[in-house]
């Protein structure tokens, strides 16, 4: 039937069903675009997924070889890190000595020290210690050797008379015995740092460091033998008497080196109790 004979009426209905036919033919392919990108961000979020997973896992086996090789030349022990280079093992750590109020008036508590407005207890500064027991039971084997330097300054002031300090310790660690030699390189006032020694068969000692040992060296027993084999710490400590520094505080830094595998930073490095070789 030639559209020139129809109605106005038939044409429109024409017109209305190729619409609907065509809004038909959209929503068809708008549905089949929309499956298609479902199915496409599916396929790209499980392949990421799996990217992301291999990747994850490399990661996990890259840093366990890491830590395989790091565990090779660290450490840490007793909280500090150690660093391991063939037989021989260092590690560093500094810290802070309170140095109290100041009484400028000269009222402190203590007649000694008046000017000490609030005198804390002494510090007990452990820079290194040896541990008999367990295994073998001895501080070392034959050649064992460990080396101390410590400094003690105030606001960096270490060449400043007063304020100074410096001590070198060398020795050596086997069988029963940790001994060594004490170079002392600065001293800024007498009284007040003493070398503390805690041995099984002996009173514990108090070594001064005093200023007319600057220049000098000592030799040191920290465990002398005979005393057992197996029987605790060998431990080198100083003795701090905070009074002599009030109203100016301490800085303290202590760089260790050791080969002895009984040898460690101590757990407890700056500390107010007295230690002892039983613990």
């Amino acid at each position: 039937m030639s559209n020139d004979n129809l109605t106005m009426t038939e044409r429109l209905s024409q017109v209305a069903t190729r619409a609907n036919a065509l809004c038909q033919t959209v929503e068809d392919q708008v549905g089949i675009i929309q499956s298609t990108l479902s199915e496409t961000v599916t396929h790209t979020k499980n392949e990421v997924a799996g990217e992301i997973t291999s990747i994850n896992n490399q990661l996990e086996q890259a840093e366990e070889q890491f830590n395989q090789w790091k565990g090779q030349y660290t450490q840490e022990i007793n909280g500090l890190p150690v660093t391991v280079n063939g037989n021989e093992k260092s590690f560093f750590f500094r810290g802070y000595l309170s140095a109290g109020s100041y009484s400028s008036d000269a009222t402190g508590p203590d007649s000694d020290f008046p000017r000490c407005g609030t005198p804390k207890p002494p510090y007990y500064v452990n820079m290194l210690e040896f541990d008999a027991s367990g295994t073998n039971q001895t501080f070392g084997e034959i050649g064992d050797w460990f080396s101390i330097d410590c400094v003690i300054s105030h606001r960096g002031m270490i060449a400043s008379a007063g304020y100074g300090n410096h001590f070198i310790f060398t020795g050596t660690t086997s069988n029963d015995c940790v001994s060594g030699l004490l170079e002392i390189k600065k001293v800024s006032q007498n009284g007040a740092i003493k070398l503390y020694i805690s041995e099984p068969d002996f009173e514990d000692q108090e070594i001064a460091i005093d200023k007319e040992l600057e220049g000098s060296t000592i030799p040191i027993f920290f465990r002398r033998i005979n005393q057992g084999y197996g029987k605790g710490v060998a431990r080198i400590s100083l003795k701090i008497d905070t009074r002599y520094h009030c109203g100016a505080s301490r800085a303290i830094a202590v760089s260790a080196k050791y080969s002895s595998d009984k040898g460690q930073p101590c757990v407890e490095r700056l500390t107010h109790t007295q230690p002892s070789w039983e613990q």
